[in-house]
């Protein structure tokens, strides 16, 4: 089909294309489209995913960066009932409106998702803003480099666990659905790559003021991975009475050591430093 378009894979986009049709249906039965369903797909290509989503969706929207291959998915799936077709570049467009619009009349217990192939040299990125949303998608379902998938589904203590595993933590429970081998693309790829399924977590565990907090902290600790935390949030802690020594007494009520590392913290410990904070920086 791209040779018939005369379109040749573009690297600098990460345009690999998947063609084993058993990993499309693990990839949908995944995500479990609905008819009340409104998904967000980023990346269709060629519309392998996205004729089966607009078959049995209530509304799809499609952001395709490549303009070939938008011209091609409006020329194949233009005439869709609720298929929106946008060509643009999912890291600059703004993913709350868009939900925002095309979402509405969703079903009480929204059902928001995303669906996509990333491109593995800005999948986190893209996975990272979702998430961040004010009201992010109830289902990711995603296909990534095998390495982001190990991040995403890592726990504390893991050699994968990071930023991105706290930060998508907070607000998903990810699990890996499959291990995906290169050969199920095309061109194929010099790595392996992973389906990955993140569902909301129903209420999340920190509210906004609380999350953003999360962020700079961990930002900030796991950017100098070998220091102890209480000397690296200590430094943080300024006007929220949280210096070196407070950060030692919180570490220990939360039953961690005084002299961890960031990569020892679960999730909840996250959470928990990141309400401490967020209470100083409020005052009594």
């Amino acid at each position: 089909m791209l040779a018939e378009l005369g379109i040749v894979p573009n690297k600098v986009l990460g345009q690999n294309f998947l063609i084993d049709r058993n990993v499309l249906g693990i990839l949908l039965n995944a995500l479990e489209p609905r008819p009340d369903d409104a998904v967000l797909e980023i990346g269709p290509g060629l519309g392998v995913v996205t004729e089966e989503l607009a078959g049995r969706c209530r509304h799809v929207v499609a952001v395709e960066k490549d303009e070939r291959l938008h011209a091609y998915l409006g020329t194949r799936l233009g005439d869709r009932s609720g298929l929106e077709l946008r060509c643009a570049d999912m890291q600059e467009e703004d993913a709350g409106r868009l939900m925002a619009t095309g979402w509405a009349g969703c079903r009480a217990e929204r059902g928001d998702k995303v669906v996509s192939n990333l491109p593995y040299s800005v999948g986190s990125r893209i996975l990272v803003n979702l998430a961040r949303l004010g009201e992010p998608p109830s289902r990711i379902v995603v296909t990534v480099q095998e390495e982001v998938g190990r991040r995403l589904t890592a726990r504390e203590g893991d050699g994968d666990y990071g930023m991105l595993s706290v930060w998508l933590g907070i607000m998903y429970e990810p699990k890996l659905v499959k291990a995906v081998s290169p050969n199920c693309f095309w061109p194929r790829p010099e790595v392996r790559s992973a389906i990955v399924c993140m569902d909301r977590r129903e209420p999340g565990l920190l509210g906004k003021e609380q999350r953003e907090a999360l962020y700079g902290l961990t930002k900030l600790a796991f950017a100098q991975r070998r220091k102890q935390l209480a000397t690296t949030l200590g430094s943080a802690g300024s006007g929220t009475g949280l210096d070196s020594g407070g950060v030692r007494d919180l570490l220990s009520s939360i039953g961690a050591s005084p002299d961890a590392r960031p990569e020892a913290l679960s999730i909840d410990r996250w959470c928990a430093i990141a309400r401490a904070f967020t209470a100083g920086a409020s005052g009594p």
